[in-house]
């Protein structure tokens, strides 16, 4: 199916040009895993092929579904919900991040964690966001940048520290090495340290 819009409104065509989905929705998505996020009367919620609400029109905003999880928005909060609207992470997050390495980054009031697939945080949300674009809030490698009173080191997915935490600037592992900034000099460490 694709989108089509008229009017400002949106719905679905086959590949025949036929309407499949009426078009009346003021925003409409791409189907992803089977649903589409739409927007009717400024809330939004999820349909399927058939045009049937799957995901009632309670959300502020909705992302597609991936890995059988979609982020929402509610009341200025962000969560993560199933196919079938079941909550997974309750929407009391400034900001979730996209799963890597079956985790996913959350944020509330300018601290991070990690939650896993199944909504449990595994990783308490009591690191430092401070704000820099570099910083990568995600795993790579099996570790990830932890920040604390403006210093950093790298923990794994319980939220060990795997190094040091002294240091200015630190990146994950990546063919053993990781680099690190100390004291305005960098150099690396490998993963015996």
């Amino acid at each position: 199916m694709a989108t089509v819009s008229v009017d400002d409104k949106f719905g679905y065509i086959n590949e025949q040009g036929v309407i499949v989905i009426p078009i009346n929705y003021t925003k409409a998505f791409d189907f992803k895993e089977g649903l589409a996020a739409v927007e009717l009367g400024g809330q939004s919620g999820y349909i399927n092929k058939a045009g049937e609400v799957v995901i009632g029109f309670k959300y502020d905003w909705v992302d597609n579904f991936k890995y059988g999880l979609a982020k929402v928005k509610s009341l200025k909060k962000m969560g993560l919900i199933n196919h079938k609207g079941e909550i997974i992470i309750p929407c009391e997050y400034d900001l979730i991040g996209d799963f890597k390495e079956d985790v996913v980054m959350v944020m509330k009031d300018q601290k991070y964690g990690f939650a896993n697939k199944n909504g449990k945080l595994v990783v308490p949300v009591e690191f430092d966001y401070s704000g820099n674009f570099w910083l990568p809030l995600e795993f790579k490698n099996g570790f990830t940048v932890a920040e604390k009173n403006g210093k950093q080191g790298l923990i794994d997915k319980t939220g060990k520290y795997v190094t040091g935490k002294d240091f200015d600037r630190i990146e994950p592992f990546n063919e053993g090495l990781a680099p690190v900034l100390k004291k305005d000099k960098w150099g690396y460490i490998d993963e015996k340290l």
